[in-house]
């Protein structure tokens, strides 16, 4: 079955077109290429793929222009500021992939499809506020607001601590800050798959420490969530232990729902953060406030599909969990797709209208697993790079489910720059390890420049 699917795929992804932007490159050096994120950004035509090498960078904005932004290699790059994606236009996308962010992504006013995946956003430890200078609250690490098309796969979004409030024994300026929120929506369609998304703690205080912050906060739009838990965050403390009976913060909600917004889950958790330390402990938050999600019934299936950017002509594997009995099958279309579809356990996040040929991956074995592999196939000569985006869905006896998607990014081995002359690309010998590369720049050590 697995052969047959390798087959299969071959046919699938021959027709990969060349994307009109092409590739740049950041590594800290700039060596020829670009040293921070937003110059390539600038420099980059509609459709470009930014590849990212190791290194921490400060944070970038986008402004209705395709792009793909990448980090080469998983866990290899940092970005210290915030990450604005804004006006993308209905015919637009964005992909952020492997991405660790120490500050806030906001997504404002986009009608283009906005995907995000193995990406971390959090924030740096909060500080303390006196009379002289108010405590700040947490902000949240991803701030939606009317975007209709936005997905998170594989990602952690944590929001901001709440400030402090460090003068003792005076009360009377200000009260500590409130956690942000993990995720904040208003007016907008969001999918989360496998993520999880909590919120900051509150900020301590000897007088009224502040509440935690919520886990996930939407008003006016609609979520879609499978195999994400969403946390509330943990109240501040009280720092007052010679007062009994000031009780530590109360701990946030894991889920506030407003404003006739919609919310969908499928194998979900919702947890309350907990009350903060006091005489008695802070009260801890509840799974929702508001209107709970609806239950989409049945298990979540879940795969763990990799690697995100690649040679081609390699595979991709998958690995799939699931029920007994489960026909797994893996989809892909050359366009995003976004359309939130209980019926189908989730949401279509490839193109429905335009799917390349499915291909077959098996079918779950009785402990609830299925490991296989897609080829990705070969990229016509001369192409540099390509980009896929699919998703796993599985056709169980109760039903059809849409599990873990996944955006692909081909790079052409025998396209690029070749330094050694061995036929492949200097690129994906560095990402694919098989060429030394000790400072990052993702130029082969033995090459010049490297």
């Amino acid at each position: 079955m697995l052969r047959t699917a390798f087959q299969a795929s071959i046919v699938l992804f021959a027709s990969i077109p060349v994307l009109a932007g092409g590739v740049r490159i950041v590594e800290p050096t700039g060596t020829a290429n670009f040293a921070t994120v937003q110059a390539a950004i600038d420099a980059a035509s509609d459709g470009a793929v930014i590849l990212v090498g190791p290194g921490t960078y400060p944070g970038f904005q986008v402004s209705n222009k395709s792009l793909v932004v990448a980090a080469a290699m998983p866990g290899t790059v940092m970005i210290a500021g915030v990450v604005t994606i804004s006006g993308l236009t209905g015919s637009k996308s964005v992909l952020l992939s492997e991405l660790a962010v120490q500050s806030q992504l906001a997504v404002l006013n986009c009608s283009g499809h906005v995907r995000v995946q193995g990406s971390d956003f959090s924030y740096p430890p909060a500080g303390g506020g006196y009379c002289s200078a108010p405590p700040s609250p947490g902000s949240p690490a991803a701030r939606i607001v009317n975007s209709t098309k936005v997905a998170f796969v594989a990602c952690q979004l944590t929001g901001g601590d709440g400030d402090d409030f460090l003068t003792f024994d005076d009360c009377s300026c200000f009260d500590p800050g409130t956690g942000g929120s993990g995720l904040d929506a208003t007016n907008s369609s969001v999918a989360l798959y496998d993520c999880v998304v909590a919120g900051g703690i509150g900020g301590a205080s000897e007088c009224l420490p502040a509440r935690g912050g919520i886990g996930v906060a939407a008003g006016g739009g609609s979520i879609v969530a499978s195999n994400t838990q969403f946390i509330g965050g943990a109240g501040g403390d009280r720092l007052s232990p010679w007062q009994p009976g000031m009780s530590g913060g109360i701990g946030g909600d894991a889920e506030y729902l407003v404003l006739g917004g919609t919310f969908h889950e499928i194998g979900c958790s919702f947890t309350g953060g907990a009350g903060g330390s006091g005489w008695p402990q802070g009260a801890p938050g509840n799974p929702f406030f508001g209107s709970p999600p609806i239950s989409l019934g049945g298990a979540a299936r879940v795969a763990t599909l990799a690697p995100y950017v690649g040679g081609d002509a390699s595979t991709w594997s998958v690995a799939f969990a699931g029920v007994p009995g489960d026909k797994v099958y893996s989809l892909g279309s050359l366009s995003p797709g976004f359309q939130i579809s209980p019926p189908f356990h989730g949401a279509w996040l490839v193109l429905r209208s335009a799917l390349l040929p499915i291909v077959a991956l098996g079918q779950v074995n009785p402990q609830g697993a299925l490991n296989g592999a897609v080829g990705t196939g070969d990229l016509p000569a001369g192409s540099l790079v390509g980009v896929v985006w699919g998703q796993v869905a599985a056709r169980a006896l109760v039903g059809p489910y849409l599990a873990t998607p996944a955006t692909f990014v081909l790079l052409d081995r025998q396209s690029g720059p070749d330094c050694n002359a061995n036929g492949v690309c200097d690129f994906v010998e560095v990402i694919e390890g098989t060429a030394p590369d000790a400072n990052g720049n993702l130029i082969p050590d033995g090459c010049p420049g490297g």
